[in-house]
């Protein structure tokens, strides 16, 4: 069976796309099974005919977690992904910090911040 997801709406039977992320909100507070906390949910998801990358984002209780499915011919060592992948995650959390001091400093000073922005309502 060929799957058509994906392909393009010319009919060149061109894939538009190879991979996919999908995001799951799961449940905030633990669940229990026969008394026994579930302490972690990671999500998994097959690859289907032509894709090759697929991230899945779930989260569960306070916590999110990043899975990710893929095949050799698009990700030859997917511990390297997975490193990039916490190297951009580590510089995101450097750049929050550095960002809340900044707006902090504002606050204290009474200095607007470049580029702010405010509500409009339309009428």
């Amino acid at each position: 069976m060929i799957s058509t997801v994906g392909i393009d709406s010319a009919g060149t039977g061109k894939r538009l796309f190879n991979a996919a992320i999908s995001n799951v909100p799961g449940t905030q507070v633990p669940i229990f099974m026969k008394g026994a906390r579930c302490l972690h949910q990671y999500g998994m998801t097959p690859l289907g005919d032509g894709m090759g990358l697929f991230f899945v984002a779930l989260s569960y209780n306070g916590k999110l977690t990043l899975s990710i499915t893929t095949n050799r011919e698009i990700v030859p060592d997917i511990d390297v992904l997975k490193d990039c992948m916490v190297e951009a995650l580590s510089e995101l959390k450097s750049a929050k910090v550095a960002t809340a001091k900044r707006t902090s400093t504002r606050k204290r000073t009474g200095q607007k911040a470049a580029g702010q922005s405010r509500n409009i309502r339309s009428k």
